[in-house]
């Protein structure tokens, strides 16, 4: 089967400034609302003190590593708070393009239900080897001068998710409760498959994507910048 690539183009060049955090600004009693009784926040940093923006997490249970309980990547302030579905023990695996892979074994139980990991950086020094171990893992998200892009396939909820659940997970596409999509926050934007414009995606895209069996797509890419 030939997978699409679906990419979407902004007309309107829309500036968001990224809002750098340094591990002294850091508060780990921030809190955050969880619609589930389980839950692992943590930050990513590098080894200037930046965050690392749009690292890919893969949460697996210690019992079962060969299929995520969660996946996505951190914002722009280098933070992901994800939801688990169970207490248990827990593998966390945290990617970067170009930076070793970190690894965290944490629980979760009913006396402490929500775990925050604190400050990890992306890359390791011979005194962390003790608490992060450094594995091979594909990051959903690329970053070029000109675009980013999502790896559908390599996120496991892929295999039952539409189009339009999955770009809920893409950086700098929003989707609202009624599937209503922006992209860096203009409603302005064209969509292309497979590198050619499509007025019928572009013009019903909430229905047209919803109706799209993430299966089907290879990868998502949001274009930044026209050349």
């Amino acid at each position: 089967m030939i997978r699409k690539i679906i990419t979407f183009l902004l007309v309107t060049a829309i500036h968001i400034p990224v809002s750098l955090v340094s591990a002294q600004e850091y508060d780990a009693s921030a809190t955050t609302a969880f619609t589930s009784d389980y839950a692992v926040r943590c930050k990513i940093l590098d080894i200037e003190g930046e965050p690392e923006i749009y690292a890919t997490y893969r949460i697996y249970l210690a019992t079962d590593t060969t299929k995520t309980v969660c996946t996505g990547t951190t914002t722009i302030d280098g933070i992901f708070d994800a939801q688990l579905p169970q207490t248990g023990d827990y593998i966390l695996y945290i990617s970067t393009i170009g930076k070793n892979t970190i690894a965290r074994n944490f629980s979760v139980d009913s006396a402490n239900p929500i775990i925050d990991l604190g400050i990890l950086t992306s890359e390791i020094s011979n005194a962390q080897l003790d608490e992060v171990v450094v594995v091979a893992q594909k990051p959903l998200i690329s970053k070029e001068i000109d675009r980013i892009g999502y790896d559908v396939q390599a996120d496991e909820s892929s295999k039952t998710n539409t189009i339009i659940e999955m770009l809920r997970k893409v950086p700098m596409v929003a989707v609202d409760g009624e599937n209503k999509i922006t992209v860096n926050g203009s409603s302005n934007f064209k969509i292309f498959k497979n590198g050619r414009p499509n007025n019928s995606y572009t013009n019903n895209a909430k229905d047209v994507l919803a109706g799209i069996p993430a299966s089907m797509v290879k990868r998502i890419e949001v274009i930044t910048m026209i050349r």
